[in-house]
């Protein structure tokens, strides 16, 4: 470990290792890391930038752990739990990347969690959660389309499925890639629902009990991408679909907010059959809805049957919005974050991305994007519809 690394482990208390260097967690603790997470911050010197970014990021692990592991219709328990000393719960950090100048630090790090303290502090304030994973699966990333949009490589959805740490996940994944053998009509015929060509997709693989395609066709005339999940899980059959607006400006953004929100209906599926409360019985989650022919669960999308939130980025209803939001500095962006979050209707805010003075967010909100735009200046924000999509600022 080098003197700078040491220093500001030594002023964090943390086990700041190289991500080949630290011990593996016990296989049913697995789901406790949070792998391959994003940090950055800023200073006025090297060693307190980099000592901000590991304090900031666990915080924000530990929210995420918290997340994996407690189903959607708890969340809203979870928004203001206060996490104590998120260091104290810590075993490791290590580091998978890193990058510094005099002044900044980013890097992409391992937070190992300790399984039990978490357990702890989720079972003190009553809180349901899945302590277990689910037996993995083999996962297939597919790419459709005779012509990809500007800027979408061919390799990008299945980038995007190894940039998801699905390793640790609580749906865990092998993700493999489409053998030459597999014929496009079967494909297709599975991204349209037909889970019958499952057996004739699954043989190439040598037939593994549990295995899903995860399909994404481009429509470059509607510019959306639409993502399909077949085959089965650990719950069993699942043919699950929704589509996406491709951004123009980063369609790569685009394949990466699918796999993190394809992942977490795998993940919400089993959390939906294994989750208990405190009382010994089932947590109160809403019932799966069976899909014609397919089995319990199989069509079942928990982002919509927990929360009643929709794919619609425009008009009426209540759902998950997408927007970016625009700061100068990482002191204006965590005031910005701070705002937005008090806006009532805002339940949940996710940060998909993050890149130079740009986040890029998923936003739960009780309205439509344009209800949005009109509550945030009493919070002394602006929410405008830019060329790309809606941009919030703290004007």
């Amino acid at each position: 470990m080098t003197s700078f690394a040491g220093a500001v482990a030594a002023f964090l208390g943390l086990a700041l290792v190289a991500a080949n260097d630290v011990s593996a967690a016990s296989p049913a603790d697995k789901i406790f890391t949070v792998g391959n997470y994003p940090v950055e911050a800023r200073a006025n010197d090297a060693v307190t930038a980099k000592a901000k970014a590991l304090a900031d990021g666990q915080k924000a692990a530990l929210r995420s752990l918290i997340k994996r592991l407690v189903p959607v219709t708890a969340y809203g328990r979870i928004k203001d739990l206060d996490l104590g000393k998120p260091e104290a719960l810590i075993d490791g950090v290590s580091v998978r990347s890193e990058r510094n100048s005099t002044t900044e630090y980013f890097a992409n790090l391992d937070f190992i969690f300790q399984a039990q303290g978490v357990r702890d502090l989720l079972d003190r304030r009553g809180i349901p959660y899945a302590d277990k994973a689910a037996p993995a699966i083999v996962l297939v990333p597919v790419l459709v389309g005779e012509k990809l949009p500007t800027g979408l490589k061919l390799d990008a959805w299945s980038q995007a499925w190894k940039n998801v740490d699905v390793e640790h996940a609580l749906a865990p994944a092998k993700v493999e890639v489409k053998k030459d053998g597999i014929h496009p009509d079967t494909i297709m015929a599975m991204a349209k629902g037909d889970l019958s060509m499952l057996r004739t997709f699954a043989t190439e693989y040598g037939d593994p009990e549990r295995l899903v395609a995860a399909i994404a066709v481009v429509d470059a005339a509607n510019n959306q991408l639409k993502v399909t999940l077949a085959g089965r899980d650990a719950v069993g059959p699942i043919s699950w679909s929704r589509s996406y607006r491709i951004d123009s400006t980063d369609p790569g953004y685009t394949a990466e907010l699918a796999a993190v929100i394809s992942l977490g209906v795998l993940e919400g599926r089993w959390k939906a059959v294994t989750v208990r409360d405190q009382g010994g019985g089932l947590a109160n989650i809403s019932s799966p809805v069976a899909g014609p022919g397919a089995g319990p669960s199989a069509g079942w999308d928990p982002d919509v049957a927990q929360t009643g939130r929709t794919q619609r980025q425009n008009g009426g209803a209540s759902g998950t919005l997408q927007l970016s939001a625009e700061f100068r500095a990482m002191s204006e962006w965590q005031d910005l974050s701070r705002r937005l979050a008090r806006v009532p209707g805002v339940s949940n805010i996710d940060v998909a991305g993050m890149s130079g003075r740009t986040a890029r967010l998923v936003v739960n909100y009780a309205g439509s994007i344009e209800d949005l735009a009109d509550a945030v200046p009493q919070h002394g924000l602006l929410l405008r519809q830019g060329n790309a999509g809606w941009i919030l600022t703290a004007p």
